[in-house]
């Protein structure tokens, strides 16, 4: 859709601001997704007004969803807009004093591209399993009794095959100098991988769908990422790992082995 007069107005108008704030969700940690049935956009709310968010925050409240508030400063706010794509947003509702309008994502900041890049060094990026996450885990953290939450079998099935056929950032500790070209791909000793474990020892392999998920968790810059395939992680839970936790720096989703196995069996057979 082509940018019109005040698509530039409204955006000029809020890039220029020194903060706005985001509808989020408090289970994700991320901007709370919302389906426009009639457009077919998935959309997030950007507020310029307290009191608007204050309105919108009580009315997803009211349908047992745990809201909270995003403040994004102006030096973040090309970051913030760009990491949108990561997770599948493709338009944005501004809420102002006096309206709401929507606007297309690329209308107000255009989608990297990679394809310049030769593949083996292009970023890995998930949106349709990111989105679909999302989505699950506002509806199953809703409050309120299971069988009231009518669309979660339905979310659970688009995720679950996201889930089947993404690939996978897996962090490693290299132990071994990585020759200048190399391709991301793992020779048997020449690495360690980094597991997550908890207070009452159980420990978790971290997984993640973005570059920018990789990059919230590797804050020292001591590891690599290569990718990997969902059988490839398969493999990985064994002893005392009882699962993978995705992107573990925001939404944490744990996918337990039994429930991996399932997903495996109930999409590739």
């Amino acid at each position: 859709m082509a940018m019109t007069q005040k698509d530039s107005d409204i955006i000029k108008n809020l890039v220029q601001k020194d903060s706005f704030l985001v509808l989020g969700s408090r289970i994700t940690k991320h901007p709370f997704i919302v389906w426009d049935k009639e457009g077919g956009e998935d959309q997030i709310y950007i507020f310029t007004s307290e009191e608007k968010f204050k309105e919108k925050e009580k009315e997803f409240r009211a349908d047992k969803y745990a809201m909270f508030g995003i403040n994004v400063e102006q030096k973040s706010m090309k970051k913030f807009f760009i990491d949108l794509y990561s997770y599948g947003v493709s338009q944005v509702v501004i809420v102002s004093d006096e309206e709401e309008y929507a606007i297309k994502m690329e209308n107000i900041i255009p989608k990297p591209d990679f394809s310049k890049y030769p593949e083996n060094q292009q970023p890995l990026l998930n949106p349709s399993l990111e989105i679909s996450v999302l989505y699950f885990l506002q509806e199953f953290t809703r409050d309120m009794p299971i069988e009231e939450k009518k669309e979660l079998i339905e979310l659970e099935e688009e995720m679950a095959a996201n889930i089947a056929r993404a690939k996978y950032l897996l962090p490693v500790r290299l132990t071994e100098e990585p020759p200048k070209d190399w391709d991301g791909k793992l020779k048997e000793g020449t690495f360690d991988i980094p597991y997550l474990s908890n207070s009452e020892g159980e420990m978790y392999l971290p997984i993640f769908a973005d570059v920018v998920e990789f990059s919230k968790f590797n804050v020292q810059n001591d590891m690599k990422a290569t990718i990997v395939s969902i059988e490839q992680i398969q493999k990985m839970l064994v002893g005392k790992c009882l699962g993978t936790v995705l992107n573990p720096a925001s939404m944490g989703f744990r996918l337990m082995t039994k429930t991996l196995d399932n997903i495996l069996k109930k999409v590739k057979g």
